[in-house]
């Protein structure tokens, strides 16, 4: 039995207060909010954006694509934007074409959303523009989300915009078999 339930109270409130504070110190110095690097085990995402965006400003640079992408995935390892980077910097890579890698990022990024909505259009030209690389399952997935375009009219005139504008190849051929040309 407590002697006192009213000192019990306390001591937990204070307990709590001192976790919470904390806590909240071992957040700024990982940096969230206090304007620090993107460090693990706590990335910041929102500051890897932002470092991305002033070291690599033409989108060409396939090392700091990375090490954005990789960061933001340390925070949130399902945000379907970091893993198409991470596949976009291994086509940078290999010369504009998927690698082992990006082929594997592409695919991850189908398993997390059949239909990535603001993303779709560009997700689905790239695989189109990769398309021969592309295992059957990684185009079973991208198949789907050129039909469940179709539902979203603006997002299907850009992903037709993007399909039109592909080199001749393969994915211009699957293109036009799925109805985007």
């Amino acid at each position: 039995m407590l002697a006192n339930p009213s000192r019990l109270w306390l001591s937990a409130f204070l307990l709590g207060a001192i976790l919470a504070g904390g806590l909240l110190l071992a957040e700024s110095h990982a940096g969230y909010g206090c304007g620090c690097r993107a460090s693990a085990p706590f990335p910041n995402p929102v500051r890897a954006e932002a470092d991305l965006a002033a070291a690599d400003p033409q989108g060409r640079n396939a090392a700091a694509q990375r090490r954005a992408a990789l960061a933001v995935l340390g925070a949130r390892p399902v945000d379907i934007s970091a893993w198409l980077r991470l596949a976009y910097a291994d086509s940078l890579d290999h010369g504009g074409k998927l690698g082992p890698d990006g082929i594997s990022a592409l695919d991850r990024s189908y398993r997390l959303a059949a239909y990535a909505s603001g993303l779709a259009p560009w997700r689905a030209g790239f695989a189109l523009d990769n398309w021969a690389a592309l295992p059957p399952a990684t185009r079973q997935a991208a198949a789907r989300e050129f039909t469940l375009a179709v539902g979203d009219p603006p997002r299907f005139h850009r992903l037709r915009r993007i399909a039109r504008a592909l080199p001749r190849g393969e994915g211009k051929v699957a293109a036009y078999l799925f109805g985007l040309l």
